[in-house]
């Protein structure tokens, strides 16, 4: 708690990452209010602000937790949120289709059940 009470202040990526994967745990135990937690560390962490959905710093090191943040959005239903977050991932991979991306086929898979969950059922076409 103290660490999450620090979080406007600098703390370290790693100190965030260990943060965001201990309130998600928390959330898989049942504690319901620690999913809040996690999706505020994760967009800390990837520079997200909740006025602006954009990923100023998305990198091969942050593709894993922009995962986990779309992940957090669908068990939240924020179905417009993690749409948006997915299409920003999906435009990072066209814009850099060499690098090492681990997880592009499973970001247009979830953008796909995203836009059927918000019943547009064209964007999941052409997503999957």
């Amino acid at each position: 708690d103290h660490l999450f009470s620090s979080l406007d202040k600098s703390i370290s990526k790693e100190n965030q990452r260990w943060l965001a994967n201990y309130y998600f745990q928390q959330y898989q135990k049942g504690d319901a209010k620690s999913l809040i937690r996690t999706a505020i560390v994760l967009e800390k962490l990837l520079g997200i602000t909740p006025e602006a959905l954009s990923l100023p710093n998305l990198s091969l090191d942050v593709e894993a937790e922009a995962i986990k943040l779309a992940e957090v959005y669908a068990k939240a239903k924020r179905w417009t949120d993690r749409a948006k977050l997915l299409e920003m991932l999906s435009k990072e991979y066209r814009i850099h289709p060499n690098n090492p991306w681990k997880y592009q086929r499973m970001a247009n898979f979830e953008l796909g059940k995203t836009y059927l969950e918000l019943e547009e059922k064209e964007k999941a076409l052409h997503a999957f």
